[in-house]
């Protein structure tokens, strides 16, 4: 199942960046970014390198 990610800042509610047609995505060294599935649900484990 494809889906698409919207990587975006968490305090300043900038988009970082879209991540269409993908399966899963990590973000690394996020700080502060969350990272949200095209239905709006939230992540709550970002995977840190």
């Amino acid at each position: 199942m494809e889906m698409s990610f919207i990587a975006q800042d968490f305090d300043k509610l900038n988009i970082i960046t879209v991540l269409e047609s993908r399966t899963q995505a990590i973000i690394r060294n996020p700080m502060n970014t969350r990272l949200s599935s095209a239905t709006g649900s939230s992540f709550n484990k970002i995977v840190r390198n």
